[in-house]
């Protein structure tokens, strides 16, 4: 059995919209992955803490987040890279009222689809490519607000390589 340990790694950008409001985003975040459970006369998906894992697995990862602070966080920014040796699962990506963003490098972000690169070919020429998903280095989860005392859960799922 090869096991492997998946670090998880967030980053966090909140800007007030008052110069003297206090937005305060707390951020927790959760690897899982899912096992089925036999009860009684059926079959269950369960969530459990990802510790050990496999290749060919799949995981997801949650953000969970919260306003603590006394004013409403505006243009708020949830980073997260895709972990090594893992690869981003096409469509996977969640977050009610969040716009998902992917990256190849972690600091230009486009929406999934729209992602390019540019490819040199043989003949020495340059051509656009669209990214795949397996390609995708980081996700952003762009949120215009976050009342105060509001919370919410962003997440995505990989496969281990």
């Amino acid at each position: 059995m090869h096991v492997k340990h998946i670090a998880l790694t967030i980053l966090l950008i909140a800007v007030s919209s008052t110069a003297f409001g206090q937005p305060k985003i707390e951020v927790t975040a959760v690897a899982e992955k899912e096992i089925k459970v036999q009860e009684a006369d059926h079959t269950i998906t369960k969530r459990v803490p990802a510790t050990d894992i496999e290749s060919g697995q799949e995981l997801i990862y949650t953000l969970h987040y919260r306003n603590v602070g006394t004013d409403k966080a505006t243009n708020v920014k949830l980073d997260n890279p895709v972990p090594q040796h893992t690869a981003y699962v096409s469509n996977s990506a969640f977050g009610e009222d969040a716009e998902v963003l992917v990256s190849l490098d972690g600091k230009h972000f486009s929406k999934p689809g729209q992602l390019t690169y540019t490819l040199k070919t043989k003949d020495g020429n340059t051509e656009q490519q669209v990214a795949s998903p397996e390609q995708f280095s980081h996700l952003r989860w762009a949120l215009n607000e976050v009342p105060p005392g509001a919370a919410g859960a962003v997440g995505f799922r990989v496969r281990v390589k």
